[in-house]
């Protein structure tokens, strides 16, 4: 750690150079790897395992894309009532311009509680 002392090589990852070091070691260290050692191949039926995987994978992304694309069920059920008119048509305008309303429950003899919110479905 001595100030201004620089790695030959900065941007490169330390952990790489050990691994790639190790068959510099002696072949009696328990860490050294035979340079000459014949590469292992994965089975075939990884490969197709995995080209299967990406496969599904891309057919879910691509129904989950189209899902997206789909109007809400909320959206339809506003549009519905946008026509109609009446006490609907208060709610959806509260729910198309996000205002925050004021739903007051009742018991038989009067006011139970009020709650105050954003609208987020109504039927």
């Amino acid at each position: 750690n001595e100030p201004g002392l620089q790695p030959p090589r900065p941007k490169v990852r330390p952990l790489d150079n050990v691994w790639l070091f190790r068959v510099l070691l002696p072949k009696h260290d328990r860490y050294w790897i035979d340079p000459d050692r014949p590469s292992i191949r994965r089975p075939e039926a990884s490969y197709i395992a995995a080209a299967i995987a990406k496969d599904r994978a891309a057919k879910f992304k691509k129904q989950s894309e189209d899902f997206t694309k789909q109007e809400t069920v909320l959206s339809i059920m506003a549009s519905q009532y946008r026509s109609h008119g009446g006490p609907l048509d208060v709610l959806v305008r509260a729910f198309d311009e996000k205002l925050r309303v004021r739903v007051v429950t009742r018991h038989a003899t009067g006011v139970r509680g009020t709650a105050e919110a954003y609208l987020k479905a109504f039927d």
